[in-house]
């Protein structure tokens, strides 16, 4: 029963995580609209940020951690089905034996 509360709060912490990116993620095309705005209506001098390398900048770590969550994911189903079938197989043993 420990063994299974603990898997849940830790699969609801990755939950949060996920979150979390996809807010940052957000939070951060806002300021990446703002800074393009900005520049745009403020500057004097040709020399603007490009948003090119902000987004690269902002979105790095976001994947990465997208990417470690979905590998994550995987492993957890792929030993979800292993289980599943190994069950399965138990169950046809128990059944052919009679």
């Amino acid at each position: 029963m420990a063994k299974k509360l603990k898997k849940d709060h830790f699969q609801e912490f990755s939950k949060l995580i996920l979150f979390l990116f996809a807010v940052n993620y957000f939070v951060g095309g806002a300021f990446l609209l703002w800074v393009v705005q900005y520049q745009i209506t403020h500057a004097t001098a040709p020399e603007y940020v490009s948003a090119a390398e902000f987004v690269t900048y902002f979105t790095a770590p976001i994947v990465a951690g997208l990417l470690s969550y979905f590998g994550k994911a995987a492993v957890e189903n792929f030993e979800k089905i292993k289980n599943s079938l190994q069950a399965t197989e138990k169950t046809d043993n128990k059944i052919a034996k009679g």
